[in-house]
């Protein structure tokens, strides 16, 4: 018996991307990342895998200097009203906010 397969509906074996023709560089998606280089690309996926993601990396890293601003202020309330504080605080609290949002729960 003869196998029928809808269009995209598995099992192609041949590879083969016309689409990159219309694309500068070959881009083979619609969405590419470029990493660019890293002096020790084993060294970075190691950190990756085993570390976390780079997102999750900076949000660590942020949570830092929003304590330090918390400590801060309470010892000096004037530092409230400093625009450079208010400017590193905004992006820290909006990246906060997400993760509280898809914050996952804790059993």
């Amino acid at each position: 018996m003869a196998t029928f397969r809808l269009p995209l509906s598995g099992n192609v074996t041949q590879s083969f991307f016309p689409w990159a023709w219309n694309f500068i560089g070959a881009q083979y998606g619609l969405i590419n990342v470029e990493l660019g280089t890293s002096e020790n690309p084993e060294a970075e996926k190691a950190t990756l895998d085993n570390v976390g993601s780079y997102g999750k990396q900076l949000g660590r890293i942020g949570e830092v200097p929003l304590v330090l601003l918390d400590h801060l202020e309470r010892e000096d309330a004037s530092l409230k009203n400093n625009k450079a504080i208010i400017a590193l605080r905004q992006p820290l609290n909006s990246v906060q906010n997400v993760k509280n949002k898809h914050a996952r729960p804790t059993s």
